[in-house]
This record gives C-alpha cells, structure tokens and sequence, in this order.
C-alpha cells in the first residue's frame, strides 16, 4: 500500500476529526519508517513535541477501531482497513462516532473531543515553550473563548513528559484568605503540597522575622523543588479574579515574575514551569519589573476565523442550508467560539428551525437564552454595571469607563475594549441589552 492510500484510509477512518498539517506530517514520516527524532530532527521540531502528536494519533486510531494501536503496528491496523469487506462500512463508522462524539458546548472541551479547534500556530508555541526551564506561559481571552480548553492540552502534553502538575483555581479559595497576604501564601503553599502528595509542613520554613514572600519562595525551593526530579507545572486559573484585591496582586504578582527571573540563573527554580489564565488586563499598577504579564510567551485567544468556522461546521457535518445559516448569524455573534459552536450543536440536533435560529437569537426564548440570562443576572446585580452597559446601549461610538467597571464587562465577555474605549463585544449583546433594558425601565 503506498502512503497516499495509507492516510486516505486513516483520514476516513478517523472522521469527523481533521487532521492539522503537522498530524499529517507525523503520520506520512512514521508510515515510511522514519524515528519520532528523525521526524524532528529533519523538520526542525522538538523530539518529545512529535512523539506526543504521534502518541495523539495513534490514540485516535485506537478509539476508532478498537484494537490498541502504536507507532510499531498502526501500519498492518491501516493495511486490514484497505478492503472494505473486511471492517464495517466507513460509512456506519463515521456515523457511529459523530453520534458518540457530538457533544453539548459546555465548560473546556474534552481532551478526546474532535471539536477542538486549534488556533495554529498557538498550540504549536505552547508545546514549545512549557518545556524551556523556568518558562511562563500568559493565556487571555474573556469567558467561554478556550483558554481552559488550551491549558489542559498543555498540561495534558506535560504529563506525557512526566512533569509534575498543579492546579490553582482561584474561583475556590475562601474570601477570608484573600485579605491578608500572608493567609493567602500559606493556602496556596499548602495547597502545592497537598497535590503533590506532600506533607505541607509549613511552619518549619514560615519565618515571620523574613515575611511571608521571602518564606514562600523558601518554601517551594526547599521544602517542594528539592523533592522533585522532574518538571513542576503549576497552572493558575482566573487570576483576573484576585485583581479586585490590590493587596494580594501587588505582593503575589510579582512573585510569579520572580520565579520566572530566578530560573534564568537559579539551576533548582528551573524546574518550575507556569503558566497563567486571566480574561482580561489587569487594572491594579505594578511596577514593570515586577509585572508577570510582560515576560514569557503571552496572547490573546483570538476569535475563530473564516476557516475555523468552516471546518467546525464540517466537523458538525452541516448541509449548505444550514452553512448559510451560520453565515447570516456570524453577522450577529462575530467569532465568538462558544456561541457559533452551540449554534451549529443545535442545528445538527435539530433542537431549533433555521429561522427561529435567526430570530430568536437575541431573546431569552431562542438558543442563547440561558447565556445573556445570566449575562443579564452579572450585570442586574450590580447598579454601576448596568448604568455602564445603558451607556453603552446608547452610544453608536464606543465609550470611557472607570477601569475596574471595563474589567468586569470584560472578564464575562460582554465588551471590547480599543484602547480606553469599550463597545459590546458583539452585536448580539447590543440587541439583547437594548430590548432588554426597555423592559426593565418600563417596570
């Protein structure tokens, strides 16, 4: 069988997921015969980077066919599938797995999901960068746009490199820890150990005379680093949450920046490896040599693009009628993943007609009802925040507001913010706003 025939069956075996030009790259190199370092060493690319996108391919192939296959057997696996009278028809096949993998969009998308849509050469970067000493990875976009979803391809690549891994959620820590410094290093020195499964014991190294930072950087050397052979990844999610307490930003901010200097001269802190999820630019100043957020690899997760869109709509296996529906309601959401993502979800479920699609879109009785109700709740709750989200309903330009009020708008997704002016994100949110604040200013 030659290598055209080869990735024409695995392509068809494996659809709906798509294969990138790199998965291609792999497969075609490992089917003529070539090492995962051959592979990286000819095209430029790091060894463990290739083994674990063959590692990726040949777990897809599993899942599809059922049969444990690696890089040592996946060929003779692709050689039974030539004929179809062997397997069942591709075609019930591929049935089969779009109706095990269609999916509700809700939370970060599963490491085994085919609607994981990468936004090259983001992942390409991260995999790169997490394995550098002492690297720091920055990833910002507001809710419901990935950044979860990218970490744990990230995290999930580490493991296969044996690191170590942490995760910091600060959407669980108890406010009462948030108002003093010193509380809250020990909660989170506490925490790295109780998943490493170490024994904290933090007051052996808590010096009071020395203060809780210097103690806390004592800590995860001696006490953490020293312990550990491999990599330390420690992945901090929602920081934007501890920006509304300056007294925790300005003292643990500059902290993360330190690690990251230490690395450079430091062989121990080269172990650790961070990386750090916010929604949106912080509002509390930090001097720029202290600031974590002007070092490493740092983006913003931008919105999906014409292409993107178009292979999750092939993913979702959608009809021209249906394609052209999606079209007309980009106008409306932009390239917010989430939105086009539940849109398409609820088109090949035929959960909803294309025109009550269209329609209903910015009411709390179409698909994105549930979405601007609690849009609606955030901002209702709270008085500076809906007389901002009016003024901005009002204005045909973009608008100034205070910088903390732009940050929480932000955080959740509802604006954009071009310098220091800020609109709605999309028009989707305009609409909605405008309808829903006519009502609520009538009652």
């Amino acid at each position: 069988m030659n290598l055209e025939d080869a990735l024409s069956i695995f392509v068809r075996l494996i659809h709906p997921i798509q294969l990138n030009d790199l998965q291609e790259l792999v497969f075609q190199q490992s089917w003529l015969g070539k090492t995962y370092q051959q592979i990286a060493s000819e095209f430029g690319y790091d060894h463990d980077y290739i083994r674990c996108i063959g590692s990726q391919l040949w777990q897809i192939l599993s899942d599809r066919t059922q049969k444990k296959v690696n890089k040592h057997n996946f060929r003779s696996i692709i050689r039974q599938y030539k004929e179809g009278a062997k397997i069942q028809n591709f075609q019930e096949i591929n049935q089969q797995n779009q109706e095990q993998k269609l999916e509700i969009p809700e939370g970060a998308v599963p490491l085994d999901s085919p609607f994981y849509i990468e936004r090259d050469p983001i992942e390409k970067q991260c995999y790169q960068e997490i394995v550098k000493p002492g690297s720091l990875i920055l990833i910002k976009a507001p809710s419901l746009f990935g950044k979860t979803s990218l970490a744990k391809r990230i995290i999930a690549y580490t493991k296969q490199l044996n690191y170590h891994n942490i995760i910091i959620k600060f959407d669980q820590i108890d406010k009462s820890l948030l108002e003093n410094i010193n509380q809250f290093l020990r909660w989170f020195c506490a925490n790295v150990a109780h998943q490493l499964n170490l024994k904290p014991d933090l007051d052996e190294y808590w010096d009071k005379d020395c203060g809780s930072k210097v103690s806390c950087n004592i800590y995860l050397e001696n006490h953490i680093l020293a312990q550990i052979k491999n990599p330390l990844l420690i992945t901090f999610d929602q920081v934007d949450l501890l920006f509304q307490y300056p007294q925790i930003t300005s003292n643990f901010l500059p902290l993360l920046r330190f690690w990251y200097e230490e690395a450079k001269d430091v062989e121990i802190w080269q172990k650790l490896r961070l990386i750090v999820i916010y929604a949106t630019d912080i509002y509390v100043p930090l001097n720029i040599n202290q600031s974590p957020f002007n070092v490493g690899l740092s983006f913003p997760l931008p919105k999906f693009n014409q292409p993107q869109i178009e292979r999750l709509s092939q993913l979702h296996q959608l009809n021209k009628h249906q394609q052209e529906l999606i079209t007309k309601l980009i106008k409306l959401i932009g390239g917010n993943p989430y939105l086009i993502r539940l849109a398409m979800y609820n088109l090949k479920t035929g959960n909803i007609e294309g025109n009550q699609l269209l329609e209903n879109a910015p009411t709390l009785s179409g698909i994105y009802g549930n979405h601007l109700r609690s849009q609606w709740i955030k901002v209702q709750n709270f008085p500076e925040l809906l007389n901002a989200v009016e003024k901005i309903t009002k204005s045909e330009k973009s608008v100034h507001l205070e910088p903390i009020i732009t940050h929480k708008l932000e955080s959740i997704g509802l604006v954009k913010l071009n310098q220091d002016q800020v609109t709605f994100s999309c028009e989707l949110y305009r609409v909605f706003f405008r309808n829903q604040l006519a009502i609520f200013n009538q009652n």
